[in-house]
């Protein structure tokens, strides 16, 4: 069967492929095993043929692989899927890619399955994610550290509102850090880091949520931008004294001539001219947030409204 399935050339091509982590097999429509070739360590050739998937995997992973495989016999279509084998000496995990195998008249009449083990890969990103949250924990610690200094150093100060002011943004960098570490470090959505950095000034029974598209921003530029979210945000309880909600602030991301913007727009009854924007910290708004994300940034008053607009480069974006 195995030489009917795969021809003389696959026969020494399945030769090859002991001492790597690569097996091929090959299951019925009823999913019972026919062969296998260069099994994975600890399985045995002949306690695999002629059963199937709930006879050779523990239940969880046999359910999923079974689902995946009747789904290419069903759709006649390659399905791939990564594994999970919790046994009990640990968990292994395996990338699986599923063919239909036809026949002459074009039925499918099996399957015909590679599977590459990297347990160890994953073994490596588990790793790698618990040594970014050690560093995120250290790096919030020493946000601490410096927040403690502050506010010790400006004790004696009557300018209570510049210290919550401060305090408010070592609180932004610290979220910003959580999400790009939740993200191992590969960036952050940008509808997420709006989320994290309006989170602690909008009613709790209030929802006020970003519109539009959610392109990735890079570490660096959450961060920045992050920055910028909260002085727009800081700033408007700030001055009117009430939390945000939908009805007094819109949040949108668009497009705008191949580059992603992002929109503002808060009702200001009182903000006329450019003379209210000392209400906000424009470094960070017009210098700091457009220079992280290779873009531009402008603050404008139209009808009552405060509009800040930051335009991102597509090619700044993950």
């Amino acid at each position: 069967m195995k030489r009917d399935v795969v021809g003389d050339r696959g026969m020494h091509f399945l030769r090859a492929l002991q001492g790597t982590d690569i097996t091929v097999f090959y299951q019925d429509l009823n999913l019972k095993y026919i062969w296998i070739e260069n099994p994975p360590e600890g399985w045995i050739v002949e306690e695999i043929i002629g059963q199937d998937d709930s006879m050779v995997l523990p239940a969880a992973a046999a359910t999923e692989a079974v689902v995946a495989k009747r789904r290419a016999i069903s759709d006649q279509t390659n399905q791939r899927l990564e594994l999970k084998v919790s046994l009990a000496d640990g968990h292994r995990w395996f990338d699986i890619w599923i063919d239909p195998d036809f026949d002459d008249a074009g039925n499918v009449q099996g399957l015909l399955c590679f599977s590459v083990e990297i347990t160890d890969k994953k073994k490596k990103e588990v790793n790698l994610h618990e040594l970014l949250l050690e560093i995120s924990h250290r790096s919030r610690n020493l946000l601490a550290i410096v927040q403690g200094l502050a506010t010790q150093t400006l004790k004696t100060s009557n300018n209570h509102q510049e210290l919550d002011h401060f305090n408010s943004r070592l609180q932004s960098l610290a979220s910003s850090l959580d999400l790009v570490t939740k993200e191992s470090w590969d960036g952050a959505q940008f509808k997420d880091l709006v989320s994290s950095q309006i989170a602690p000034y909008v009613f709790a029974d209030k929802s006020l949520v970003a519109e539009g598209q959610d392109p990735k921003l890079s570490p660096n530029a959450a961060i920045h931008v992050g920055l910028a979210i909260q002085e727009l945000a800081s700033s408007s309880v700030r001055t009117s004294g009430i939390k945000l909600n939908s009805e007094k602030v819109h949040i949108h991301i668009g497009t705008d001539d191949g580059s992603i913007l992002f929109q503002w727009k808060e009702h200001r009854p009182e903000a006329q001219s450019a003379q209210h924007t000392h209400n906000l910290d424009e470094t960070i708004l017009l210098k700091i947030a457009p220079r992280s994300v290779s873009g531009t940034a402008n603050i404008v008053f139209e009808g009552g409204q405060l509009v800040y607009r930051l335009t991102i480069p597509q090619n700044d974006l993950l």
